[in-house]
């Protein structure tokens, strides 16, 4: 029975009832066996405790890991790479029908109030959202689609190509150095519209020309005309220059325009898109054209219709086409 006590001892009691279980088994300690019964067993009960606790957590992690893979299911999301999620349920389907139908009636209603002879280009905005929820609105109708992150665009690109021939993309997030080989390489690439300084522009110059384009590669100037640092884009008095890099040092690109990510305004005529107009006849002065040769790319989700009224040749909507985005943790 001391040897017994010991064990128990050593697993439950700790370091105390194992020398009171030595004491029982050497015989010193008549009592020795009583001691270590009344010092373990409240603490085999805590331990057996723990031990559940430790289950029951492990549970709960295994319940939410697997509400966090439905949630992904559900919302239809791409993961890092861009690559395809879940299949397209009913309601997923109806609802990206919906959203674009939307937008195209708001925008003819935006560009009725303002006398517009036609509507702005819409780009959908596809980030973060599967393959299959853009072929949803490519059967809709809609043909241009655009990307932030590079890796998404070249898997989505490459994979949607074969089977959707006329699909234009463009790419309108930031751009480092070291991924304009593959921008330029996306099959349907139709534009660039992020080219914030001369380097980037002389870059995606050099790349088209040694890749033998068929055709210069429209860009447009990213102007950053609410002077947040969170917004990427050259600051609207660098707009100027930087067009006429483009236009005189760049033969293998195409000037298309400007492009402005506007700052929250609830107003029927935001300040951001003002500015953009100001900063369009500014560069359209530096290369000796008329303002209107000049596209400008503005307006999202929550202020399309307001762009549409001043001007816009181009909105990028997202969300309120596809829904909210889902961002799986360190995107690349």
């Amino acid at each position: 029975r001391g040897l017994r006590e010991f064990v128990r001892g050593w697993f439950a009691g700790g370091a105390m009832a194992t020398a009171f279980g030595a004491l029982g088994c050497a015989g010193k300690w008549r009592g020795g066996a009583r001691c270590v019964e009344r010092w373990c067993a409240p603490r085999r009960a805590v331990f057996a405790g723990r031990l559940r606790s430790v289950r029951r957590v492990r549970h709960h992690g295994a319940d939410a890991a697997a509400a966090s893979s439905k949630s992904r299911l559900l919302c239809s999301t791409s993961d890092a790479s861009g690559s395809v999620g879940a299949e397209v349920s009913s309601e997923q389907r109806r609802a990206v029908l919906m959203g674009l139908q939307s937008v195209l009636q708001r925008m003819e209603n935006a560009a009725r109030e303002s006398s517009r002879a036609s509507l702005p280009r819409l780009v959908a905005v596809s980030k973060t959202k599967s393959a299959e929820l853009v072929r949803v609105a490519y059967g809709a109708g809609q043909r241009f689609f655009g990307e932030n992150y590079v890796v998404e665009l070249v898997n989505k690109a490459e994979e949607l190509h074969k089977d959707l021939p006329d699909i234009r993309w463009h790419f309108i997030g930031p751009i480092q150095s070291n991924k304009i080989r593959k921008i330029v390489g996306v099959p349907g690439l139709a534009c660039v519209e992020s080219i914030d300084r001369a380097k980037i522009a002389t870059g995606l110059e050099r790349v088209c020309a040694e890749e033998g384009r068929s055709e210069p590669l429209a860009v447009m100037v990213q102007v950053n005309v609410s002077g947040e640092e969170s917004k990427s884009g050259c600051a609207p008095e660098e707009a100027p220059e930087l067009a006429h890099h483009i236009a005189q040092s760049c033969p293998n690109l195409k000037l298309l325009g400007l492009m402005t990510i506007g700052a929250p305004d609830p107003s029927r005529e935001p300040v951001a898109f003002s500015r953009l107009l100001e900063c369009r006849a500014a560069v359209s002065q530096r290369l000796g054209v008329a303002p209107a040769s000049l596209e400008l790319s503005m307006g999202m989700s929550a202020d399309f219709e307001a762009a549409t009224r001043m001007g816009s040749t181009s909105v990028r909507v997202g969300s309120t086409i596809f829904g909210e985005r889902f961002y799986p943790p360190q995107r690349a």
